[in-house]
């Protein structure tokens, strides 16, 4: 956190964010650097879509107690949870041995969405996660 406060103070950064922190590791290098009097993490990534949804046990309260910004990456599970032509599940069967059930789940996840959104008069690019 030091070094990482010393960019921010040089001016070489305008903040500072981390990458796949767990909420209590985000939590104890924020508190560590307020005692220091040091720049906190302004941000943190991690995967985020909604096959993954690990973010949300606990590091999305933590972000919002300490005023952190989720960076989600991985939004669409990699072309999983896109069934466009590029990247959609016909490459993902070609190229990805070890997917098979993510593709399944994806699949079904996106099947469920599509008639939710269907039923609700939206289309599926205005559904978005509660919160």
């Amino acid at each position: 956190m030091e070094d990482l406060g010393e960019l921010v103070k040089s001016g070489r950064a305008r903040a500072i964010g981390c990458s796949n922190y767990a909420a209590w590791r985000l939590a104890k290098s924020n508190l560590h650097a307020e005692e220091l009097s040091l720049p906190r993490f302004a941000t943190i990534q991690r995967e985020y879509n909604f096959l993954t949804r690990g973010a949300e046990s606990e590091l999305i309260d933590a972000c919002r107690h300490y005023g952190v910004t989720l960076i989600p990456y991985f939004p669409l599970a990699s072309g999983l949870l896109w069934r466009g032509t590029l990247l959609g599940k016909e490459r993902f069967r070609a190229s990805a041995i070890s997917l098979p059930a993510q593709v399944k789940r994806a699949e079904a996840m996106l099947d469920r969405l599509q008639s939710f959104a269907k039923d609700s008069d939206h289309s599926l690019g205005e559904l978005r996660s509660p919160g």
